[in-house]
């Protein structure tokens, strides 16, 4: 692995590399325990079918464990399952869209503010693409490029479809656990990304 790649693979995010092709690989997730609250049936379906955002036929792979939230949606999914079922309820909704729905446009304005961890990610893919790592060009992949649905070239999905604003917040992080992770191999066996990126 190329030492500027390695340097980026520290602090906040823990980053597995993943080249399709070489060696079976396996997607795990931190066994978070959680007590099962009660959810409506649209918040239970968005859990169960949204993975995230970008195309499933796209080159290159992000999956987390869950997605974030900001400290100011109070840990209230209400919002982002309107936002889903606005979109289509498709298994991949498009990053720019489902953030303006939800009152976050600040990641695909003119001058987006870099999302703090998509910013790592997206120097990562950079770094490994020999492309420019400065922060306007990241900025402008950001807006552009990163889990868009038209134009993007990112698959950028979560082994949970519940967000949270961290790991301490309570959540069912296990329902659909098995589901989702084999929803992901099948498409990834189908689609053969040719870089995956698993964060935890």
């Amino acid at each position: 692995m190329p030492h500027s790649i390695r340097n980026i693979l520290s602090g906040r995010c823990l980053i597995r590399l993943a080249i399709f092709g070489q060696g079976r690989q396996e997607i795990r997730s931190r066994d978070i325990i959680a007590p099962r609250a009660d959810m409506d049936d649209a918040t239970r379906e968005m859990a169960r079918r949204s993975y995230g955002y970008g195309r499933w036929d796209a080159p290159y792979w992000v999956i987390g464990p869950e997605p974030g939230m900001g400290k100011h949606e109070n840990d209230d999914l209400g919002l982002r399952v309107e936002a889903w079922h606005h979109l289509g309820s498709p298994e991949l909704c498009d990053a720019c869209a489902f953030h303006a729905y939800i009152n976050e446009p600040q990641w695909n304005r003119e001058k987006p503010k870099l999302q703090s961890t998509w910013r790592p990610l997206i120097l990562l893919l950079m770094t490994y693409l020999e492309g420019k790592t400065g922060n306007e060009s990241l900025r402008e992949y950001q807006r552009d490029r990163w889990g868009r649905v038209s134009g993007g070239e990112t698959c950028v999905i979560e082994l949970s479809g519940l967000a949270a604003h961290s790991f301490k917040v309570s959540r069912d992080r296990k329902l659909f656990r098995h589901e989702r992770i084999n929803v992901i191999r099948q498409r990834m066996l189908t689609y053969k990304p040719a870089l995956v990126v698993c964060t935890a």
